[in-house]
Formats: C-alpha cells, sequence, structure tokens
C-alpha cells in the first residue's frame, strides 16, 4: 500500500497483501486486507503517520523482485493491527448510514456485517448464493456504496459484476448471465 506525500512529492509503503479497502477515521488510515489461500486471512492495519513508513524509492514502484512488490519489506513498525483474523475473509469495508460495515466470506457464505471486539453480527445475508469475489474494489459516492466483484475462473482479471447499496437495498449487477454466481 502506498503513501504519496504530495508536498514533498515522496512514496512511503507498508505490506498489505490483497488490499481492498483504505478508511480513514480520527486513528488515522485503516487498510483492509485479505488472501484466499489456504483457510483465508484477514487483517486492518491503522497508520496514523504515514510519512513515518518505509520510503519507497520511485525505481522500485511497479517492481516485482523476489515475488514481493518492491523487493523489501516494511520494517519502520509504523502502523498497528486493529484486526487480525485467520479461516476468516473481508473483502470490503465501508461506512454507511454511521455504522463501519464489512463484507465479510466466512464458512461459504458471503454477507454483510458489524464487527465490535471478537463478534460478527450478520447485518444482511446478501444473497447466499455462493458470492465470491478475488480483488474487489470499494468506492464510496455520496449516498451509494459500489463494491466491484471478479472471480478468476469467469473473469480473470476483470469486473464480471457489482454490489450498489443505497437507500437500505442491496442491488447486484451482473455484466453477463454467465458471469451470475
Amino acid at each position: 500500500m502506498y503513501f504519496f506525500e504530495k508536498a514533498t512529492l515522496t512514496t512511503y509503503f507498508t505490506e498489505s497483501t490483497c488490499a481492498n479497502s483504505v478508511l480513514k477515521d480520527a486513528n488515522g488510515y485503516n487498510v483492509l486486507s485479505h488472501l484466499g489461500h489456504g483457510d483465508g486471512f484477514s487483517e486492518i492495519k491503522t497508520v496514523s503517520k504515514p510519512t513515518e513508513l518505509t520510503l519507497a524509492k520511485s525505481s522500485k514502484i511497479g517492481k516485482i523482485f523476489k515475488g514481493a512488490a518492491l523487493g523489501y519489506t516494511d520494517k519502520s513498525n509504523s502502523f498497528t493491527k486493529k484486526l487480525d483474523l485467520n479461516g476468516i475473509q473481508i473483502f470490503s469495508s465501508f461506512n454507511y448510514k454511521g455504522k463501519l460495515l464489512f463484507m465479510v466470506h466466512l464458512a461459504k457464505l458471503t454477507f454483510i456485517a458489524e464487527i465490535m471486539d471478537n463478534e460478527i453480527k450478520v447485518v444482511h445475508r446478501l444473497f447466499f448464493n455462493g458470492l465470491y469475489t478475488h480483488h474487489p474494489i470499494t468506492t464510496i459516492y455520496g449516498n451509494y456504496t459500489l463494491i466491484n466483484l471478479d472471480h478468476y475462473s469467469t473473469g480473470l482479471h476483470r469486473e464480471i459484476s457489482v454490489l450498489l447499496i443505497t437507500d437500505n437495498k442491496i442491488t447486484k449487477l451482473d455484466w453477463n448471465m454467465r458471469h451470475n454466481h
């Protein structure tokens, strides 16, 4: 995850495997990432001062070295882990009507939930139809929350559908019936 400081034209980074959401609050930037390999995992790192992270050399940005995006790791420890879960994938985080909500995948079910301490409360069951995604991106447009969905086996690196959340409704738009999961 890169943080670019416009004033100095400097880029800093922290490691974040498959980051999908970044939300800013009073404590800093909350970076949510998840990985589906094995049992899956999810974590939220809070970065309060991005300029204290490891400096990213511009010549290394965008280049892969030994499987790592920059070929080295963030050794700054300038973040705190807010959440660290194994066996659960969290595809997205977003604020909706004053609540922090998450799109959670657990036991082959995907649903919208609130997470408080160690409790996961289902807020919306979505469609209980095996909904799965690999690299979702969540964007807020005023009163609209848009979550893109992709899937390696049907869309490879293309978006195949989106979830649109507004007015207490969740609508799934599929771009092609063959992509319907």
